[in-house]
């Protein structure tokens, strides 16, 4: 089977899933792409001009959200492969990145698509 990711349009507020279930949503881990800016600190001689803060794009699986941090997983564990996770919801989210939510520009929620 192939897949593949289309973007839905989005704002701060995120976009409900589209499935019919608010159940089913709240179980199922969302696609997302984080944009998001990180710190730079240079110690030569830059002018100011020179030195901006990086921009990024991470994709992963939305964990939580709240006003202080964005979590995302990089591997969802459907199974509990490693038997460690027993009193976890599934799936069990790994490969953690936790962003200050002050250096997060952008949130599109994705949606995979099944192409077969």
């Amino acid at each position: 089977m192939a897949a593949g990711i289309s973007g839905v349009a989005t704002n701060d507020l995120g976009v409900d899933n589209p499935r019919t279930s608010k159940d089913a949503q709240e179980k199922e881990k969302r696609l997302v792409e984080i944009t998001w800016k990180d710190i730079i600190q240079c110690s030569g001689w830059e002018k100011v001009g020179d030195v901006n803060a990086p921009k990024f794009i991470s994709v992963g699986w939305l964990i939580s959200r709240d006003a202080e941090q964005i979590k995302i997983a990089s591997t969802l564990d459907y199974d509990d492969a490693f038997d460690d996770a027993k009193d976890e919801a599934k799936p069990v989210p790994y490969g953690i990145t936790a962003f200050p939510a002050g250096c997060v520009s952008g949130i599109k929620f994705l949606q995979l698509v099944d192409t077969t």
